[in-house]
């Protein structure tokens, strides 16, 4: 946290200096209060208490982030179609070499497009499973996210900092890659869970199957009402 200090400091600094020159204007709330935030570049609290990766990333380097979504994320996705998993390790890498070219950097966010995937693996099979079983419970699964997350996010930052290939596998090898180890195991395990979005996709088309044929039973019957109407007329 106390690198991440230099990053928050410059970001809103910045920002301050972008709305004292009214740059930072971005219109009005719906309780008509001005808003400020069009040059926000980082939520400090967002991102130390983030329960996943997603709320790092959109925490982080906002303007930066945004950019990757809208002109690399998404491109590289077919209209209409679920992004693929090549998609999110074309925007990480796009990510690296905007930084640089040490193998630092090539480092950490391929290792985050990893950590990515298999957040959300986590989140689409074992999640659920925490969701009605009790507010005890839920928090419990919070709080694990939280911490592991803050782990996995202070723990592959290293090879951000250290920039070469030899510090950064030095700095992992210290730590026994016990991330590295611990991504693939949760990855492994969460594959024995089924998706959940299944589910959910499967009861939205009975129900839709369900109305279409509930639909036809009414025009039907609305059909042959007017056909008895006419006959008796």
């Amino acid at each position: 946290m106390c690198v991440r200090c230099k990053y928050y400091s410059g970001w809103l600094l910045a920002e301050a200096a972008q709305i004292v020159n009214g740059f930072g204007y971005n219109g009005r709330d719906a309780q008509g209060h001005a808003r400020w935030d069009r040059l926000t570049n980082v939520d400090p609290w967002a991102f130390e208490t983030a329960q996943n990766l997603r709320g790092v990333v959109d925490s982080w380097n906002q303007s930066t982030a945004y950019w990757l979504k809208n002109y690399v994320y998404m491109r590289t996705t077919l209209p209409g179609k679920k992004p693929p998993v090549w998609s999110l390790y074309a925007t990480f890498l796009t990510s690296a070499l905007w930084h640089g070219l040490y193998p630092g950097y090539f480092l950490f966010f391929l290792s985050m497009a990893m950590a990515t995937t298999v957040a959300q693996q986590v989140r689409h099979r074992i999640r659920p499973l925490f969701l009605h079983r009790g507010t005890i419970v839920k928090l419990f699964y919070d709080g694990i996210s939280l911490v592991a997350t803050v782990a996995t996010a202070n723990y592959l930052a290293g090879g951000f900092e250290a920039l070469s290939w030899e510090k950064s596998i030095r700095l992992w090898r210290s730590l026994y890659f016990f991330i590295h180890i611990g991504l693939l195991v949760v990855f492994v395990l969460s594959q024995f869970f089924p998706p959940r979005r299944k589910k959910v996709e499967q009861l939205f088309h009975y129900v839709k199957t369900q109305s279409r044929r509930h639909m036809g039973q009414c025009c039907r019957t609305f059909c042959a009402d007017n056909h008895l109407r006419m006959q008796c007329m």
